[in-house]
């Protein structure tokens, strides 16, 4: 199933999931620090999920297509 969603709102989803991705990565390193390393992973995990869907939203953004998969 595809959705539209304006161009503008795509940027806006860019900017949350770079975001995102950056928290989670704090939070990984906090985590690694602690040696607390599964949880330190799970962070990491979240972290490059989105980043995946940072860059799956930059590619619609460049093909300047406002349907996104769900």
């Amino acid at each position: 199933m595809s959705i539209k969603i304006p161009l503008s709102k795509i940027e806006e989803g860019i900017k949350l999931a770079l975001q995102k991705c950056d928290e989670h990565l704090a939070s990984a390193e906090i985590l690694a620090s602690k040696s607390a390393l599964s949880n330190a992973v799970v962070s990491l995990e979240f972290g490059i999920e989105e980043f995946g869907r940072a860059v799956a939203l930059i590619e619609k953004h460049k093909a300047g297509s406002e349907d996104i998969e769900t």
